[in-house]
């Protein structure tokens, strides 16, 4: 069993914890993208109804 000092400890899940929020982040940069492309889609939608 592997023994880590305490700011080794610290250390560790602090970078685990970076990486965890870095890749939450990313994945909802990616959910907002979505989400405004398909509101571009709607409101363009939108604009060619009105125009008809």
């Amino acid at each position: 069993m592997i023994v880590l000092k305490k700011e080794e400890a610290v250390m560790f899940y602090g970078v685990i914890g970076f990486i965890a929020v870095f890749i939450t982040l990313c994945s909802l940069e990616v959910k907002l993208r979505t989400v405004v492309k398909q509101n571009d889609r709607i409101i363009e939608l939108l604009e060619r109804q009105n125009r008809e």
